[in-house]
């Protein structure tokens, strides 16, 4: 399985120049942190940082839609790391270590060995078969590009 992380699009926020990264920031940490916690550091309080008012807002929703959406897996996961010591978060060369492409990758992490999350747009995919998480279409393994699933 992959899940691309969402990119931000028309920004409608507070603060324009920090929409982009926050949005990007969330979609990381929505399918990464444990626990997910949608904030910053705002002591001072100048700028806003609810996820419903920076950034570009469908996304970051999708990105916390998708959040729940894995949490049985995560759990799963998790039950998995504390009973027999797998990783959670790998990078792609702990599963598909026979691939020499995967040895240069830094922008893509696995989530368990079933799922692929890409931290870019440009997504490489070993080989397998792989699935657009969204739409269930099938992508070509070795092929760069957005989304797939497994």
């Amino acid at each position: 399985m992959f899940v691309a992380a969402a990119q931000a699009g028309d920004e409608e926020a507070v603060a324009p120049a920090l929409d982009p990264l926050y949005t990007r920031w969330l979609a990381c940490g929505a399918a990464l942190d444990v626990p997910v916690r949608p904030h910053t550091n705002n002591l001072e309080r100048r700028h806003e940082t609810a996820p419903d008012r920076v950034g570009h807002v469908a996304s970051n929703r999708a990105s916390v839609r998708l959040r729940y959406e894995l949490g049985p897996y995560l759990y799963s996961l998790a039950h998995r790391a504390s009973r027999d010591g797998e990783a959670v978060f790998s990078p792609p060369v702990y599963h598909y270590q026979q691939d020499p492409a995967v040895r240069r990758i830094s922008r893509q992490r696995m989530i368990g060995r079933d799922l692929m999350l890409g931290l870019a747009p440009d997504v490489y995919l070993p080989a397998g078969r792989w699935y657009d998480y969204r739409d269930g279409n099938r992508s070509t393994a070795g092929s760069r590009g957005c989304g797939a699933c497994r």
